[in-house]
Parts: structure tokens; sequence; C-alpha cells
């Protein structure tokens, strides 16, 4: 539980300094995420390639060795063509926006719909209202103007859902508390009858 309260803390950090980082420097932090995940998909590649190579007489790995090199090629497309993703995801930025809005407009119906006279309920409907928000003013902005914004748009967002995981993880609403609680009798039980 508590290895899990630290993964908590260590994705909001990483949430709020990304988040931050899209906001003041959009296109470099692009960029450099293209390229990570550049070379991401390419150590993927090489240890798929690698686990081919490990079972090809054991088993047909055809399919290990059409997805490792269908990740080393795209690896290697957002390592040597950043700028050609780059422009590729920013040109079709509005395609992701879309698909973000109507995501968030779901979750918001979905809480109103599970109302509850519950804190948890409150801060869920809290958050959803601000991100219903944040993707009408993205929708805004990218009618007027071009995909930077749509990135510090997304910077926002990671900052928000960073700050909110923090709030969850810090302060929990006394439901997730008692339910962990509950677990933990439940686990205790279990154990007594063995």
């Amino acid at each position: 539980m508590k290895n899990n309260k630290i993964t908590n803390i260590i994705v909001a950090i990483i949430l709020l300094m990304g988040g931050a980082l899209l906001l003041i420097f959009p296109e470099d932090t692009l960029r450099w995420i293209i390229l990570i995940v550049g070379v991401i998909l390419i150590l993927t590649g090489l240890f798929k390639l690698k686990d081919y190579l490990d079972i090809r007489k054991k088993i047909d790995a055809t399919p290990i060795l059409l997805s490792s090199i269908l990740l080393l090629l795209l690896g290697v497309i957002f390592v040597a063509f950043t700028g050609f993703v780059m422009n590729f995801i920013l040109t079709f930025g509005i395609v992701l926006s879309i698909i973000v809005g109507i995501s968030i407009l779901f979750k918001f119906v979905v809480t109103i719909t599970n109302y509850s006279p519950t804190n948890l309920w409150k801060i869920s409907m809290f958050s959803s209202t601000i991100f219903l928000i944040l993707a009408i003013v993205m929708f805004i902005v990218l009618i007027n103007s071009n995909g930077v914004d749509l990135i510090r748009i997304i910077g926002i967002f990671f900052i928000i859902e960073g700050i909110l995981a923090l709030i969850e993880t810090l302060y929990p609403s006394e439901m997730i508390v008692e339910i962990k609680r509950e677990s933990i009798i439940i686990e205790a039980d279990i154990d007594d009858e063995e």
C-alpha cells in the first residue's frame, strides 16, 4: 500500500513537471518527448527482437519478429524525422483534441449520473467540470490558432491532473480509507481461518 502511494506521488510529480514544461517550452518539450518515445520504441523493438531470436527454434515466433520490426521502424522514424513527426502531431492535434473532448464529456456525464452525497463525488464533479471547461477552451483556441497553443493546453491538463492525483493520494476520501480498512480486516480474517 505504501509503494502504491509512492508510485502515485511520483506519477503526479512527473505530470506536474511535464505539464509545466509543455506550458513554458511547448515546442522544445514536444521535440524531446518525440525523441524519448523514439528511443523507447527502438529499445523495445530490440528487446522483442532478442526474444524472437531466443524462442524462434522452439515455436513459430513470426508475430514477435513483425512487432519488433514495426517498433524499430517507428522508433527510427521518431528519432530521424522528429520535425516531421512534430508537424504531424501539431497538424492532427485537432483530431486528438476531439477525442479527448469526447472522453471528458463522457466522464462529466457519468459523474453527474452517478450522484452520491460524498466528498469523493464532489471532488470527481469538480475535476470533471474543470476538464470540461478546459476542453471547451481547447476547441476555441484550436479554431483561432496553431498547434503550439494545443500543446500548452495539454500542459495545463497535465498540471491539473497532477494536482488532483497528489490531493487524492495525500488526502484520500473517507470512502477510500474505509474500503482499505475493510479489505485489511477481510485479509486478516482469511489469515486467521488458515
